[in-house]
């Protein structure tokens, strides 16, 4: 079978091109290369199985005598032909119309003259794809195409993926220029949907967990082994060994979580520093706080859900921060 694709140096156009060659079939293109382009069908015309099935016409669809004769010659017709690019049609808007409308007309006329069949497809992938294969991205084989920009956050994906990191949604995470791929650790560490990373001093080391129950914003924080963030936002903070957050929660700057602090949902921490083994519960808002804790989950300091604590003197200025349980005594753990 003989096959006219119109606009077939596009990104689709080129695949369907392909398919049909492998087919067996003979393929006929024609594109003025105003947004399609040679680098598209290159490997196409290199590959000597398809030196003589494979016809390429370097010329618009508006021409009368080369469309007469190529949907004269063929069997079917793919219609891909099209100005595209808002950029491209605001420069040239004229020429645009032309194309779209009247080299449209011009086909369905000839393939009715012919009686031959058409499909006609609109797209604007070229604006979004490049010609590449799919790369199958994660354990769970989900993928997705890079773009002509090479996006750094999908680079970075990339990165993390190859060394191991577990993204079960790739194109729904985000991560910021400036972080460092190296930074992060490719042993047990997942990164669920909705999630973004940004800051050159963010620091995720094995086995943590982000954005189980919901999406997490990481912004140069620093966390240990096996943590649990399930939700929420953090900026500048530290969590170290085995520290639990809830979904919901708001931490800032100056926060120190130690290792095994635990806190439920919807807690905001700002200035604040819960030694290890504290649990905090659920709406819980502290602000300059030093909070001591324990030596086991059973000897543990613990704060019940909704309660505030702020730091400031009778004239609503910031004072020293509040020390909750025995601070100066301190209850560290001991080096193992």
């Amino acid at each position: 079978m003989r096959v006219l694709i119109t606009g077939g140096a596009g990104f689709i156009g080129s695949h369907l091109a392909e398919a049909y060659l492998e087919r067996g079939d003979e393929v006929y293109i024609i594109d003025d290369l105003s947004t399609g382009s040679l680098y598209n069908i290159k490997e196409l015309k290199e590959n000597e199985r398809f030196k003589n099935k494979l016809f390429i016409h370097i010329d618009t669809i508006l021409n009368h005598n080369a469309m007469l004769e190529l949907t004269g010659t063929c069997g079917i017709v793919f219609h891909l032909a099209a100005a595209v690019g808002v950029q491209y049609i605001l420069n040239n808007p004229l020429e645009s119309i032309k194309t779209n409308i009247q080299g449209t007309e011009k086909v369905l006329e000839l393939c009715d003259k012919f009686k031959k069949k058409v499909l006609i497809a609109s797209t604007w992938t070229k604006n979004i794809y490049q010609r590449q294969p799919f790369h199958i991205y994660s354990r769970v084989g989900c993928g997705f195409l890079r773009s002509d920009m090479k996006n750094q956050s999908i680079l970075k994906i990339e990165k993390l993926l190859k060394k191991g990191v577990n993204i079960p949604n790739p194109d729904s995470v985000e991560i910021g220029s400036k972080v460092d791929t190296d930074r992060i650790s490719g042993e047990g560490v997942v990164i669920y949907s909705g999630c973004k990373i940004f800051g050159g001093s963010t620091l995720i080391l094995k086995n943590t967990r982000l954005g189980y129950e919901s999406p997490v914003t990481i912004e140069n924080c620093q966390i240990g082994t096996n943590v649990d963030l399930k939700g929420g936002f953090l900026k500048e903070a530290v969590l170290l060994d085995r520290v639990s957050i809830g979904c919901g929660s708001h931490i800032r700057e100056g926060t120190i979580l130690e290792e095994e602090a635990s806190i439920a949902h919807t807690v905001g921490l700002k200035h604040t520093i819960l030694l290890p083994f504290v649990t905090l519960g659920s709406l819980i808002n502290f602000c300059d706080c030093f909070m001591s804790g324990g030596t086991s989950k059973k000897d543990h300091s613990e704060v019940g859900s909704s309660y505030i604590h702020f730091n400031y003197t009778p004239n609503q200025d910031k004072a020293t921060a509040s020390l909750i349980g025995d601070v100066p005594n301190g209850v560290m753990l001991s080096p193992c």
